[in-house]
């Protein structure tokens, strides 16, 4: 997990980050994200993503899995996300886990 510094972090905290151990943030580079963001229609899907800051920001960083784009014309590439953009998340425990949840929601789709 990146290094922050305490100011950041006591920033980050402020926004409703989910809370694990003080001063920590949650360790999703196991994981799989679909980020609900604010604004947008569609779920943003992230592989193993990492925390970064920039420019006195935080962002998740993690690469766009296969079934995570229209016609997975985005799979492979990096998506960085701003957390505080973030309303709401899934956590999927890995890409395969992440993978059969899809294909449940794809064989509900094509029956309707």
């Amino acid at each position: 997990m990146a290094r922050c510094s305490s100011q950041l972090i006591r920033n980050v905290n402020s926004m409703n980050v989910p809370k694990t151990r003080p001063g920590r943030l949650p360790d999703f580079t196991t994981k799989v994200l679909s980020l609900s963001l604010i604004g947008e229609q569609w779920a943003r899907v992230l592989v193993h993503p990492r925390w970064e800051a920039k420019a006195g920001r935080l962002f998740l960083v993690g690469e766009v899995p296969p079934g995570g784009s229209t016609n997975d014309w985005l799979a492979g590439l990096t998506d960085t996300v701003a957390w505080d953009q973030v309303n709401a998340y899934l956590t999927f425990d890995s890409p395969e886990h992440y993978a059969k949840r899809l294909a449940i929601h794809n064989r509900k789709k094509r029956r309707s």
